[in-house]
């Protein structure tokens, strides 16, 4: 007797779909694996005077790669999940392996993008660009004009990630984390 192969090719059984988030997704979104690793960070210098203000950011190489934490824990993700204006899911086999989140805000003609994460074992595998595609897509459906994206400055893969789509840098944020981090402000025009 023949031995028949009954396996689907690859690419069909391990293609990553992005679709709307429905509220089922909330849950297994908030359960992915936000930590990183970075070689990187940036590190804030500040100088005042009576009548000036002056920050600079310069990146600067550690002496070994260090692990982060998600700036958000579980419940703060949850949260977060549960209050946003949109969520696209990146899912693989009809499991989630990514997501972004955030709000679209047409009294500024800005979609903002509160997080966007990838699981670890997926990470490098373009789910990012398709996540960021998506956003991008979205922002032009709602007649937005930038896309805004507040980012850890320890978290370089992130920061490399947006300067690659063409976000600058626009400001910081010394208060906007829960754990302390420092936050670098990126804006891209559409």
């Amino acid at each position: 007797m023949e031995e028949t192969d009954f396996s689907l090719p690859e690419t069909a059984t391990n293609e990553i779909v992005l679709r709307a988030g429905e509220l089922e997704d909330i849950v297994p979104c908030s359960l992915l694996d936000a930590s990183y690793t970075t070689d990187y960070v940036w590190q804030m210098h500040f100088q005042e005077t009576e009548h000036t203000a002056h920050s600079q950011f310069t990146r600067v190489r550690l002496p070994r790669s260090m692990p982060v934490a998600y700036p958000h824990n579980r419940k703060a993700l949850l949260q977060l999940l549960q209050h946003v204006s949109y969520l696209l899911v990146a899912e693989q086999n009809g499991e989630p392996v990514g997501f972004v989140c955030g709000n679209i805000e047409p009294w500024r003609g800005a979609i903002t993008i509160e997080a966007m994460i990838v699981s670890a074992e997926m990470r490098r595998q373009g789910i990012g660009k398709k996540l960021w595609r998506g956003v991008a897509a979205l922002a032009q459906e709602n007649d937005c004009t930038q896309i805004s994206v507040a980012l850890q400055t320890k978290n370089d893969p992130a920061i490399s990630f947006v300067h690659k789509r063409g976000a600058t840098l626009c400001g910081y944020d010394d208060r906007l984390f829960p754990n302390g981090d420092i936050a670098l402000l990126f804006s891209l025009s559409l």
